[in-house]
């Protein structure tokens, strides 16, 4: 019997159809106890779907971060739960440090503003941005993806590096380079950019908040790469409009 494997999410076309070719797609959860495999990536899987799934053998997250599922149902009821660590890793660094270059040169401020035929003299004030070059670039987490983020911060703009992590003793971030700070307040109000690069669980769950905010270096530029349940929107709201987010 082909194996029905439930995938609501657009994943990569080779990847699609080389899963057609072994079993039968699903894109809906309307009879979980027919599923024998559940793929998620943007959709969530609760425990009211994993509680039907009796026939289910696994669930695979394309990703990294598992808060889009029950892990504690999945336990409960005896199916593995899997997630592709490192599959993205390159490409997540590489967006980290493109989303710092954009808001540190203001391209999408400038690409707007030349749109709608302003910026007609040039040298404006409000035109120039930052540099990279040797600025301090603050990580929180510094796992394999932040990793790789230091990397291409210090052989292209030769950045000082430091994390925080509180799963990293200080001898093991200065072997990888890094200078490791203990609070999240501390880092923010050290550095001049930000990377967010920790999974969403209940203790990192609006770790960026208002209280942490207004600790920041006042020209502080974040990039958040993880998921957005880590900084509170009321922190979002309250971060002065001449800083970036």
């Amino acid at each position: 019997m082909i194996p029905n494997v439930y995938l609501h999410d657009h994943i990569c076309d080779s990847a699609m159809a080389r899963l057609r070719r072994h079993v039968n797609l699903v894109d809906n959860f309307d009879h979980p106890e027919e599923l024998d495999a559940i793929i998620v990536r943007q959709q969530y899987c609760p425990r009211e779907v994993i509680s039907r799934a009796k026939r289910c053998r696994l669930i695979q997250m394309h990703g990294v971060g598992l808060d889009r599922i029950d892990v504690e149902a999945a336990k409960e009821y005896g199916i593995p739960v899997k997630r592709t660590k490192g599959g993205n890793a390159q490409s997540v660094a590489e967006l980290a440090i493109g989303f710092m270059l954009a808001m540190a040169r203001k391209m999408k401020f400038l690409d707007r503003g030349l749109q709608a035929g302003k910026f007609q003299t040039f040298g404006l004030p409000e035109t120039v941005g930052l540099e990279l070059s040797g600025k301090k670039l603050g990580l929180v987490g510094g796992g394999q993806i932040a990793q790789l983020v230091a990397d291409i911060a210090w052989a292209a703009f030769h950045c000082e590096i430091f994390v925080y992590d509180p799963f990293l003793s200080a001898e093991a971030c200065r072997a990888l380079g890094f200078q490791k700070i203990e609070t999240v307040s501390g880092l923010v109000a050290a550095v001049d950019f930000v990377s967010i690069h920790v999974p969403l669980t209940d203790s990192t769950k609006h770790m960026f908040n208002a209280a942490v905010f207004a600790k920041a270096n006042r020209d502080l530029i974040l990039v958040n790469t993880s998921r957005g349940g880590v900084h509170g929107h009321q922190g979002i709201a309250e971060f002065p409009e001449n800083r970036g987010v």
